[in-house]
């Protein structure tokens, strides 16, 4: 390998994990961001209705 494919190696290395650092600084805030509720939330958990006798239910 000579001396030029060494520097063209390097750099392709360079930007690729600047790239990533500039990715990885989005994913971050990403991250830390509140997580968004539903606007039909009304923090309620549903009960649990069985299913009437003689009855089954499969997927």
């Amino acid at each position: 390998m000579s001396e030029a494919e060494l520097d063209l190696l390097l750099d392709a290395v360079r930007t690729e994990i600047a790239a990533e650092a500039h990715d990885d600084l989005h994913g971050q805030a990403m991250f830390f961001a509140p997580i968004p509720q539903a606007a039909n939330d009304n923090d309620m958990t549903w009960p649990l209705e069985p299913f009437p006798d003689g009855w089954c239910a499969s997927c």
